[in-house]
């Protein structure tokens, strides 16, 4: 269940749940831990619940996940509801102790209330775990906080997985997200270039809300047909081929031999192998891809 609406009344009186609470923007390590702390409570007869403050309204900052990842991790980490609340000036202004009593207690009943350590809310950042600690008792609910997530000696943020990405650190990046960096899309028909070259590729267009990785050549892994294949990416703009300038995921299975157009395809990124360049001509180009398919 999603929910993006908490004007009026959202759920029966009947129900009880466990919420947790913060800005989820790529659901990391961080975010996992405390979905899954939601999830637990299960066992004591609350529903687990997502209340995401969507920092992305009305800007084009884009997500980590497209919304069908976002919506398969949450319910593979056991979420039953999303609330999707979008952080707008009159929210902002809320103060900490209408949110507790009337969004979290009121509105989505909850019984048990998870945040990491450095969540903030409400007018003048005045809620934090000090705060929830304080009120949890009297407005009927269980408080627990959860200690920040690291990764090396540096915690685990948005901030640093988009970082990581940008440098083509797809290692990092991977093991501050808790899953492997992917996009997944249809496969088109491109200008069949990569195939007059002998390099047959499956093209995908990202989808356009999908924060992108460094523009290169990435080693990448996909299952096709219950096996699960290497493959040599590009992604980028394709500038050695004129008039060829919105973002492209190429991808070639050295090892696969088959239609794959109109087939949606879920590219796992594993390494950076090289940023995207302009070659003189495209037997410079074929020459290139022969010595990255030997590195992968």
């Amino acid at each position: 269940m999603i929910i993006t609406d908490l004007s009026d009344q959202v759920f029966s009186s009947g129900i009880r749940t466990a919420v947790t609470v913060g800005k989820f923007d790529g659901l990391h390590r961080g975010h996992r831990e405390l979905i899954l702390a939601a999830a637990e409570k299960k066992s004591e007869g609350l529903v687990p619940l997502v209340l995401m403050i969507d920092m992305n309204t009305g800007t084009d900052r884009k997500s980590l996940l497209d919304p069908s990842e976002e919506a398969e991790a949450l319910r593979k980490l056991g979420a039953e509801i999303l609330v999707r609340v979008p952080f707008t000036k009159a929210f902002s202004e809320i103060s900490a102790e209408t949110f507790a009593e009337d969004i979290l207690v009121s509105k989505l009943h909850a019984k048990a209330l998870i945040s990491g350590e450095d969540f903030c809310f409400g007018k003048g950042r005045r809620g934090n775990p000090a705060f929830l600690k304080s009120v949890s008792a009297a407005l009927g609910f269980e408080y627990e906080c959860l200690p920040r997530v690291f990764y090396g000696n540096a915690p685990v943020s948005s901030t640093r997985i988009r970082d990581c990405l940008q440098e083509g650190n797809i290692r990092d990046a991977n093991a501050c997200l808790g899953v492997s960096y992917r996009i997944r899309g249809t496969v088109m028909h491109g200008m069949h270039l990569a195939s007059s070259l002998g390099f047959p590729t499956a093209n995908i267009l990202p989808p356009e809300e999908k924060y992108l990785p460094r523009f290169g050549v990435y080693r990448v892994f996909s299952e096709i047909g219950g096996r699960t294949l290497r493959g040599l990416a590009n992604l980028g703009v394709k500038p050695t081929v004129p008039g060829a300038r919105k973002a492209l995921l190429e991808v070639y299975f050295p090892d696969y031999s088959g239609d794959l157009y109109g087939q949606t395809l879920s590219v796992v990124f594993d390494e950076f192998l090289r940023p995207e360049r302009k070659f003189p001509d495209l037997a410079a180009l074929r020459q290139q891809i022969s010595e990255d398919l030997q590195r992968i």
